[in-house]
């Protein structure tokens, strides 16, 4: 946090006046610079704090050594987060990568607008779960399912309430909200907003389940479900590009995202004996037993 500040405060001070060298505010080399300088200035803060950490626990960290099996266990983990972080990467990017192929450089700039708005709907969301992200592997550790549960809806239900007043907005007024944040060239893209909505509505809903499997050893599943998530954004997409442009682009990302999560929250429930979507927060304490007596 303490790094976007300072870049969007360097930012700011260049488009009130402020001359940063031969760079003009306005130009994408002072934006670059901009970004190196405040990461360079916070990165060494890490540092200092890793070693103060150090020296708070002795001066040096225990000797941790693996046998074979774990160091293949670990390996194998290792690897399929990694291919699960590239998949994600790819399902928010290869509807672009594909838009570059099948667009007009003018339709392909109409849809990256109309995303972008919609990523920015979904942020509560996903920022909310890293706030919880290390309650997860404890609590399923420990077999307190109903306290896992009660802490993933109620997460989820409080973040949704942002997340859906911005989808509902962008819904009810697309060409207004386009217009206004991007300018009356991009109003054209309402339409596809509105066919994004319904797969980010989908995320929202239910909650965000990947980082939830992820974090209690499910990550191949995840894997799995990811995967088939790309192959549907890269076939519908593709397809629906070709014969209605931006619109059937739309329709492959949307398509994606209901796969993924829809699935991902099915396979939560059947594996972990949780739901994840939003709800009444509850508030009170609730045994196991308690939970499969609602199912």
């Amino acid at each position: 946090p303490v790094s976007n500040v300072l870049f969007l405060g360097l930012l700011l001070l260049g488009y009130v006046g402020i001359s940063w060298f031969t760079l003009t505010p306005s130009s994408l080399a002072t934006v670059l610079f901009f970004t190196v300088i405040s990461v360079a200035i916070t990165l060494p803060w890490v540092l200092v704090g890793l070693r103060a950490t150090m020296r708070l626990h002795g001066g040096s960290a225990p000797a941790v050594v693996l046998t074979p099996t774990e160091k293949g266990i670990m390996t194998s983990v290792s690897l399929t987060l990694l291919v699960n972080q590239l998949l994600s990467f790819g399902t928010q990017q290869f509807d672009i990568w594909l838009g570059a192929i099948c667009l007009s450089p003018t339709e392909l700039g109409v849809y990256g607008a109309a995303k972008r708005c919609l990523l920015i709907s979904a942020m509560p969301v996903q920022m909310a779960m890293m706030t919880i992200l290390a309650t997860i592997p404890r609590l399923h550790s420990q077999h307190r399912s109903a306290e896992l549960q009660q802490i993933l809806r109620s997460t989820a239900t409080y973040a949704a309430i942002p997340s859906l007043a911005a989808l509902g907005l962008l819904a009810l007024f697309p060409e207004m909200v386009l217009t206004l944040v991007f300018g009356e060239s991009y109003a054209g893209a309402g339409p596809t907003v509105v066919v994004l909505t319904l797969g980010y509505l989908c995320l929202i809903v239910l909650g965000n389940p990947p980082p939830v499997l992820v974090m209690t050893g499910h990550q191949s599943a995840v894997l799995l479900v990811n995967l088939f998530a790309t192959i549907t954004l890269l076939v519908v997409g593709y397809v629906g590009a070709r014969l209605y442009g931006s619109l059937g682009l739309a329709v492959g990302s949307t398509a994606s995202l209901v796969v993924q999560n829809a699935l991902l929250w099915w396979w939560a429930r059947r594996k972990l004996g949780i739901w994840t979507h939003v709800g009444r927060p509850l508030w009170h304490s609730t045994s196991n037993t308690d939970i499969s007596a609602t199912t």
